[in-house]
């Protein structure tokens, strides 16, 4: 079993290579600053999650399973899922992360239950009407309070 650092300096080489990071310094910052301590996670659901990076760091320090939930198309960047393919390809435990090229509100996991969850600069893209005048629209609340509560269950 690899370290830490061994499994930071793997798993970032690879995401600089393939996406838009410029070096393995900035990305690891990115990363920890989003996501903290990640000891211990099992079963992981990143919405939003685009070329994956954060479920395949997840991966990468142990997570059994990601399940990446990415609907390219739906406000995201074009190709990000040919990066996820990649990357998935380019990582040890590249296999331990799925795609799911959906969006959430339709995205069902079935019986699947999940330890930790993420989403990193996608939570306004859930509903962008709804989010632009989430304070002063109550259906627009609670459209958000649902999103909240069902990622909560």
């Amino acid at each position: 079993m690899l370290s830490a650092s061994e499994n930071d300096r793997i798993f970032a080489e690879a995401v600089v290579r393939r996406t838009t990071y410029s070096n393995v310094s900035r990305l690891l910052h990115h990363v920890h600053y989003i996501l903290g301590d990640v000891h211990g996670v099992e079963r992981g659901l990143d919405i939003g999650g685009g070329q994956g990076i954060l479920s395949f760091y997840l991966a990468t320090h142990g997570a059994n399973s990601v399940v990446c939930v990415e609907p390219e198309g739906e406000g995201s960047t074009e190709g990000v899922t040919g990066i996820f393919g990649q990357l998935r390809q380019d990582l040890p435990n590249g296999n331990r992360v799925h795609l799911a090229q959906t969006t959430f509100q339709e995205y069902d996991p079935g019986d699947s239950t999940f330890d930790y969850i993420v989403t990193g600069n996608a939570i306004n893209h859930l509903n962008e009407p709804a989010c632009i005048d989430l304070k002063t629209n109550k259906n627009s609340y609670d459209t958000y309070i649902g999103y909240f509560k069902r990622i909560y269950d």
